[in-house]
C-alpha cells in the first residue's frame, strides 16, 4: 500500500505537489494578512462614526428640548423625558453653559477619541479631553 501512494506521489499524475502545496499557503497567508491588516484600520473607523452618530442623536434631542421648553436640557433630562429614546453605544456628557444658555456636547468614541459639538460648531471637532466636571454623563 505505501508502495502505491509513493508511487502517485513520483507520477505526474498526482494532484498534489509540494510546490503547489507551498504556493497554497503563501497565498492564503498573503490573504489573510491583507485582510486583518484592512480591519485594524476600518474599526476604529466605525467606531468614531459611531460616536459622531450620537453626536448627533442627542443634537436632534437638544433641539426638540429647546423647541418645547425654549431651553436646552442636560442628558439625564433628555432621557427621563424620552428625548433620548436610544441606549448611546458611546460615553456622553451634555455640559450646559449658565452663561451663554448653550450646551457642549462630549463624547468618547470605543477607541478613546473624544468628539466634541456646540451649536456653534458646524460639525463634531476631535479634543484632547474632556472638561474638568462634566454635568451629567452616562
Amino acid at each position: 500500500m505505501f508502495l502505491r501512494v509513493k508511487n502517485s506521489l513520483r507520477s505526474e499524475k498526482g494532484i498534489f505537489d509540494l510546490p503547489s502545496i507551498m504556493m497554497g499557503v503563501v497565498v492564503t497567508g498573503i490573504l489573510a494578512a491583507v485582510t486583518s491588516a484592512a480591519l485594524i484600520l476600518v474599526v476604529p473607523w466605525f467606531q468614531d462614526n459611531t460616536a459622531k452618530n450620537d453626536i448627533n442623536l442627542i443634537k436632534v434631542a437638544e433641539t426638540s428640548s429647546y423647541n418645547d421648553t425654549s431651553m436646552y436640557t442636560s442628558f439625564a433630562n433628555l432621557k427621563t423625558k424620552n428625548y433620548l429614546q436610544k441606549a448611546m453605544s458611546t460615553n456622553a456628557c451634555v455640559v450646559l453653559s449658565a452663561t451663554s444658555g448653550d450646551y457642549t456636547v462630549y463624547v468618547t468614541s470605543q477607541s478613546n477619541t473624544i468628539f466634541s459639538y456646540n451649536p456653534a460648531n458646524s460639525a463634531p471637532v476631535v479634543v484632547s479631553s474632556l472638561p474638568a466636571a462634566p454635568t451629567v454623563c452616562n
